[in-house]
């Protein structure tokens, strides 16, 4: 008979609409008698201190006190028992703001701030780790598709100037290699400085780009923001495929990277 039940409630949008339903009216019933508690701190101040203002109620610690603790003595549990209404800690909630220690107050906020940040930094790291991973994955797929390195033979480095054009040498590709690569360093993290092999990168460099490559990517229009996005991609499977010929080409050497 349970199951039979539990199959009548099951729609599309939702397993137990009629459940939705009275939930949905109950959180509004008390969502709205928490609402309460700040219209009495109203109610008090027009009885008790109605020629002040809010601030001058808020800086004064005994008149605070006097609003709260009859709201609390009237209202909540550990008070009324059985009659109470909320728990203390309930009604400090939602006293209106100038009832509560404004010193309260601001530590509340900055807290308020730091569980934010925090979830922000996790949400990020969790992110770009799984972007990370997957543009990994992409890219190892794609360079192990590509053949080997070809084995370059030594080539004559003299200036052709019968044809008036110079093949540039290998240390002179390694320069253009590393101006290119340096500055696509410096354009996602927006610093001018580079890792050492003693520094922490994820945490010393990446974590505290990730603003400037946010303020990138939010300012481009839709059409900049997916070209940018491919770039990246390209440019990480060109990358791990010349790690890869890297790494080939020293198998036979010592070398400390």
């Amino acid at each position: 008979m349970k199951e039979k039940v539990l199959e009548n409630l099951k729609t599309d949008e939702s397993p137990t609409p009629n459940y939705d339903a009275q939930s949905t009216d109950a959180q509004k019933v008390l969502k709205g008698c928490r609402l309460f508690i700040t219209d009495l701190c109203y109610a008090l101040k027009k009885d008790f201190y109605d020629e002040l203002t809010y601030a001058e109620i808020q800086a004064d610690a005994n008149k605070r006190n006097d609003i709260a603790g009859r709201i609390i003595n009237d209202f909540s549990f550990e008070e009324r028992d059985d009659e109470g209404h909320w728990t203390i800690a309930m009604i400090r909630q939602y006293l209106a703001t100038w009832v509560k220690d404004p010193d309260a107050v601001q530590r509340g906020l900055r807290a308020a701030m730091t569980r934010k940040e925090r979830k922000y930094e996790e949400e990020m790291d969790e992110w770009m780790n799984d972007i990370g991973k997957k543009i990994q994955s992409k890219a190892l797929s794609f360079a192990k598709t590509q053949p080997a390195a070809p084995v370059l033979e030594i080539e004559d480095v003299t200036p052709d100037r019968s044809r008036g054009r110079h093949k540039k040498t290998p240390i002179e590709l390694y320069e253009d290699a590393c101006s290119g690569i340096e500055g696509i360093w410096q354009a996602l993290a927006g610093v001018k400085t580079f890792p050492n092999n003693t520094s922490d990168v994820v945490l010393e460099y990446i974590k505290p780009s990730r603003d400037h490559w946010l303020h990138i990517i939010k300012g481009l229009e839709h059409r900049e923001s997916v070209h940018i996005y491919n770039l990246c991609v390209w440019t990480s499977q060109l990358i791990a495929d010349r790690i890869k010929i890297w790494k080939e080409s020293q198998s036979d050497n010592t070398v400390t990277a």
